[in-house]
């Protein structure tokens, strides 16, 4: 069989297909453990299977003005937690820098709810739209990080179906923080469009035998338990995704 060119379109239903396989197997009551979870609703994988499909989780968001507004979102939920917290890889706080809220409208949808521990990152991607970015347009708070697995322990929180991180460039301290094979979710995604951080995320992906693929800009960690269920990676490797290897990503 050949495989397929794996493009945006294929990219885009790859993802929805995953987390689909995931809501099956649990039978649509999956458990999710989100870190970075924004206002709920901007880009978030998660979004329609926490307010339409049963799902519960625990959602992590560090920028108070996100955090406000996620906390809205899932207000009477009883399925979802939300915290107003951040991970890394000790227990500590640094200072989180984000596009104020006065000055949203002025950029486009993707980079609205843009928030990083780096300034440098955050000036980075908005500076992209050149003719409407200043430094003045940027927020700052100090915000509380801890380990995840703290701050799971705290929560009661053993194991999970589903755990997603969107961390703009903070990715290997919060996966140093978790035992990713003692939470043991199904499907771990994290976003990382940058290839050395990639690279350096992939065998901490793999842990407990994982199969780790690069899908569009997420790293994508496929659990035994899941790919015993469901051919997946035959899936995957069908529709044109390799295996994550250094050369894939060189």
């Amino acid at each position: 069989m050949t495989p397929l060119t794996p493009t945006r379109p294929i990219k885009s239903l790859t993802h929805q297909l995953l987390f689909e396989t995931v809501d099956q197997l649990t039978e649509a009551r999956a458990f999710c453990v989100q870190v970075g979870a924004n206002d709920g609703v901007t880009a978030d994988p998660l979004n329609p299977y926490l307010t339409k499909r049963g799902w519960g989780g625990l959602l992590l968001e560090p920028s108070p003005l996100y955090f406000e507004r996620l906390a809205r979102l899932h207000a009477g939920n009883d399925r979802v937690e939300v915290l107003n917290t951040g991970c890394s890889s000790r227990k500590g706080s640094l200072p989180l820098y984000y596009l104020d809220a006065a000055h949203e409208e002025k950029y486009r949808r993707n980079a609205r709810g843009t928030a990083s521990l780096d300034r440098a990152w955050l000036e980075a991607a908005l500076s992209k739209q050149a003719d409407v970015y200043d430094p003045s347009h940027i927020s700052e708070a100090e915000v509380p990080l801890d380990r995840l697995d703290a701050i799971l322990a705290k929560a009661g929180v053993d194991t999970a179906d589903v755990l997603v991180i969107d961390v703009e460039g903070h990715e290997a301290e919060v996966m140093e923080g978790v035992d990713l094979a003692a939470l043991d979710p199904l499907l771990t995604r994290v976003e990382c469009s940058d290839r050395a951080r990639a690279r350096a995320l992939a065998p901490m992906l793999a842990a407990g035998g994982r199969s780790v693929y690069k899908v569009a800009a997420e790293m994508i960690a496929l659990s035994p338990r899941m790919r015993e269920a469901v051919a997946i990676d035959t899936v995957l490797q069908t529709l044109g995704f390799e295996p994550y290897s250094e050369v894939a990503l060189a």
